[in-house]
């Protein structure tokens, strides 16, 4: 059962739900706050359908057993539709956290007049109730940390990964001290090293700065300016707080990522003056996701993955943002052979032209 929920364009009828999946008028608009209005740019409605089409195929051909989509034009929601769950109810977006997590860090610094070249000793007053900071780490940037690229050889979020379904609260302080600890082991700092610590450390510090707890914190200066009201951590995966840990509707993480890497920030305009670390193949990790500068402007993707092989605990989300696009996929589902950049390969020759 497919449920598509969309407001169709001014020519047409108001806000409906429909059970099943109908091909779309022309210019067809989603739902966006229960207005019926069309972005401001013409929306290609053939491409709308192909999106829908390749993901629906991609569900069915890799036996998802549940999925959402939003997708995004010009900066509004404009579809969204869901096979077995709602684009309107939260699920957990796996590492697509990091992202917020590195919007909500960059907040929490402006306040105490900091900006990510600042270093952990230099936050030593504000961390230390929260987390000890060795001697080796006291130089550490904030900014090698957004960037992946702190040396923190040790992720201990991934030591008996499905233990943190029974940890039903967030980890992050634990996690970030066991990372930082003495006796563990060191990477090379300035090199990219993908590692859920770094983003454990950061959700320590938004703590320790903002005098919140780390979901409190970022729901009030990321997800409520973004227009985000379904944000939770996630009940299952809490314990992964900071790097993995939030459950945002398919429709809401559109919200937040259109607004965090709207073209008029300095996210979206100008990865490159923010924390960022080359990973091969032109791309870039920053700010908690992988872009790629083009010459129609930046694309932005990530996907997330929570796998424990228990049924109804499996999750993951993907994102990709290029030029007037933005898609979110949820999915219940652990894409083990790459099934999930199948997804990517079947959406982005449809947003590509």
């Amino acid at each position: 059962m497919t449920t598509i929920r969309r407001i169709l364009s001014a020519m047409a009828l108001s806000a409906s739900v429909f059970s099943v999946a109908l091909p779309l008028p022309a210019h067809a608009t989603g739902p966006h706050h229960g207005a019926n209005q069309a972005p401001s740019t013409p929306l290609p409605g053939r491409a709308i359908a192909q999106i829908d089409q390749a993901w629906s195929s991609w569900t069915r051909n890799h036996n998802v057993r549940a999925s959402a989509i939003a997708v995004g034009y010009d900066g509004e929601l404009v579809y969204s539709a869901g096979r077995r769950r709602d684009p309107a109810t939260p699920y957990p977006v796996a590492s697509l956290s990091k992202a917020i997590t590195a919007v909500c860090t960059e907040a929490v610094l402006a306040e105490i007049g900091h900006t990510f070249d600042v270093t952990l000793g230099d936050l030593a007053e504000y961390l230390a109730p929260h987390l000890a900071i060795p001697s080796h780490v006291r130089n550490l940037r904030v900014s090698d940390l957004i960037a992946q690229r702190s040396g923190l050889a040790t992720d201990p979020t991934q030591v008996a990964f499905d233990r943190h379904l029974y940890d039903r609260a967030p980890q992050h302080r634990i996690h970030a001290a066991q990372a930082i600890a003495p006796t563990r082991a060191k990477g090379t700092r300035g090199a990219y090293a993908y590692n859920n610590a770094n983003y454990a450390v950061l959700g320590t510090l938004i703590e320790a700065v903002s005098g919140q707890t780390y979901a409190d914190a970022c729901q009030a200066r990321v997800l409520d300016p973004s227009g985000v009201r379904s944000g939770h951590l996630s009940r299952d995966w809490q314990a992964l707080s900071g790097a993995a840990g939030w459950a945002l509707s398919a429709e809401d993480y559109l919200r937040f990522a259109m607004a965090a890497f709207s073209p008029r920030t300095t996210r979206g305009a100008r990865p490159f003056a923010l924390p960022n670390a080359s990973i091969g193949d032109g791309a870039y990790y920053g700010m908690g996701l992988v872009f790629r500068k083009e010459a129609q402007g930046t694309t932005f993707w990530h996907n997330g993955k929570l796998c424990v092989n228990r049924a109804g605990h499996d999750a993951g989300a993907y994102l990709i943002k290029r030029g007037p696009w933005t898609i979110v996929v949820n999915y219940a589902f652990c894409p083990r052979r790459g099934e999930d950049w199948a997804l990517d390969r079947a959406l982005w020759p449809i947003i590509a032209r």
